[in-house]
């Protein structure tokens, strides 16, 4: 069975000019850092505003943890039906999708059913039952939902619980960085990391270090460096 190791990086050096820097703490429930290549600081926080602004939206349309959001109103749908869903949620529905073929099912959205399981019965001190698992896995035998891309609908073919976790975060980086990167409007360089997903674009360089797994503290020797420049990089 193959273990797999936490591994925190820390920014450790950019290239000249130096950006203009903001942090901002419980951004979908973790810290924002933002450096901007900007002709001047008013530019630079029009670029910040737009990175925040499209972030939010986003999560307004993919989260999981949000009732209200776009993507667990149509979860609540009726099955069967068609639902007129927006362009982001069929394109990350679609994204979903291929990866799953992609990985032969190393990933896949229906995994929130097993984590589902796992964490109701671990609240309950105990594993889950051979017979919970078996039910679980019985939802994965049947596609989850069907995709109407040219009319933007998606429909619902099974009640198995769904989770856009892993690639949606990803996904709002990299749609942040579209909408904050504006060389027509004085930003050249941009640098977004949201909680280990980190996107650097433009005219900007950066070196990671790559903190050990074994160390308990991000201000050790870095095991590596990376330097990054038009790169993404998620630990």
């Amino acid at each position: 069975m193959l273990t797999f190791l936490p591994v925190l990086f820390v920014l450790m050096t950019v290239a000249e000019p130096e950006p203009f820097s903001f942090h901002h703490e419980n951004v979908l429930g973790t810290s924002l850092e933002i450096r901007i290549n900007a002709r001047d600081v008013s530019t630079a926080r029009a670029a910040e505003a737009r990175v925040l602004a499209e972030i939010y939206r986003l999560a307004r349309i993919f989260s999981n943890h949000d009732p209200d959001s776009e993507f667990r109103r149509w979860q609540a749908a009726p099955l069967g039906k068609p639902i007129p869903v927006s362009p982001e949620l069929v394109e990350l529905l679609a994204r979903a999708e291929a990866w799953t073929a992609r990985s032969r099912g190393a990933f896949d959205p229906r995994a929130h059913v097993l984590s589902t399981l796992w964490t109701e019965a671990a609240q309950q001190g105990r594993p889950p039952t051979d017979s919970e698992i078996a039910a679980a896995l019985d939802q994965f035998a049947t596609p989850a939902y069907r995709l109407d891309r040219e009319n933007h609908t998606a429909t619902r073919l099974s009640t198995c619980l769904l989770t856009l976790d892993a690639i949606a975060k990803g996904a709002i980086v990299e749609r942040a960085c579209a909408v904050g990167l504006q060389p027509a409007l004085g930003v050249d360089g941009l640098l977004l990391n949201l909680g280990g997903d980190l996107r650097v674009c433009g005219d900007l360089e950066a070196t990671l270090g790559i903190a050990p797994p074994w160390s308990d503290t991000e201000t050790t020797r870095p095991l590596v460096n990376l330097r990054v420049r038009d790169r993404a990089v998620a630990t």
